[in-house]
C-alpha cells in the first residue's frame, strides 16, 4: 500500500490567498512554493488557510520563510487557522516570531 502524499492548493479571494489540504512535506513543497509565488503576483497580502493541513515537516517551514521574505516589507504572510499537529510545529520553530508571518486563530491559540 503507497502513502498518499498529496496537497490540494485551492486559491481564495476572500481572503486573498491559498487554501491548503494534507500534507507539506518535501514532496509537496515545490508546488506549495510556486502557488505563493503566484499568489504574491497581486501585490496583495496572502492568507494561507492551514485548517485542514495535517502535516508539515521542515521543507514545509522553509518554503513559508522564503515565501513570506521574498513578499514587499509591507505584505505580510498569514498562517490562518493552523490544526493543532501544525500549530505546535509552527511553535517549536518559533514562526510567530519571524518578521511578515503572522499566525492566527486555529486550535489552541
Amino acid at each position: 500500500m503507497e502513502p498518499v502524499e498529496q496537497l490540494e492548493i485551492v486559491t481564495t479571494q476572500d481572503p486573498y490567498g491559498l487554501r491548503l489540504s494534507g500534507e507539506i512535506d518535501m514532496a509537496s513543497a515545490p508546488a506549495l512554493h510556486q502557488a505563493i509565488v503566484v499568489a504574491m503576483t497581486a501585490g496583495r497580502p496572502i492568507t494561507l488557510d492551514m485548517r485542514e493541513v495535517t502535516f508539515i515537516d521542515s521543507s514545509g517551514l522553509k518554503v513559508i520563510v522564503a515565501s513570506a521574505s521574498e513578499a514587499p516589507p509591507d505584505v505580510p504572510l498569514t498562517l490562518k487557522d493552523p490544526s493543532s499537529v501544525v500549530r505546535r510545529v509552527l511553535e517549536l520553530f518559533g514562526m510567530e516570531h519571524v518578521p511578515q508571518i503572522r499566525v492566527v486563530g486555529g486550535e489552541g491559540g
